[in-house]
């Protein structure tokens, strides 16, 4: 059920606007946000040792399914997690390793001087 309110959600929000950048950032923020349902998630399951998605029955929110956000995906932003200072996210590489579990491609961590999030759209 969770996952059909989130494609009505995602269809609703671009088909009620004509505005082309109202459109975009909601197709941007899509994958983003999947990009912070994927960090909690390998956060919790480092933390305890636990694979979330065998412990919890969690939907399928793979992009995937909205074609909206297929050029987002195409270009890799939801493995890319950004950090916009040494300060911030120091112990990521904790976490964001490995492969994507969507198409088996590596995660990538973005320094602030590689690129901006919007700069790669």
């Amino acid at each position: 059920m969770k996952a059909y309110s989130h494609h009505f959600i995602v269809s609703a929000q671009t088909s009620m606007s004509d505005n082309p950048v109202a459109r975009e950032l909601v197709r941007y923020l899509l994958v983003g946000g999947g990009v912070h349902v994927m960090a909690y998630a390998k956060a919790l399951e480092k933390l305890t040792g636990v694979e979330m998605t065998k412990m919890l029955p969690i939907p399928n929110l793979e992009n995937k399914s909205f074609s909206e956000t297929r050029k987002f995906e195409e270009k890799g932003l939801h493995r890319a997690i950004y950090r916009f200072s040494p300060n911030n996210y120091k112990e990521i590489d904790k976490i964001w390793s490995g492969v994507h579990p969507d198409d088996g491609q590596q995660f990538k961590k973005i320094q602030n001087d590689q690129a901006a999030p919007l700069r790669a759209i």
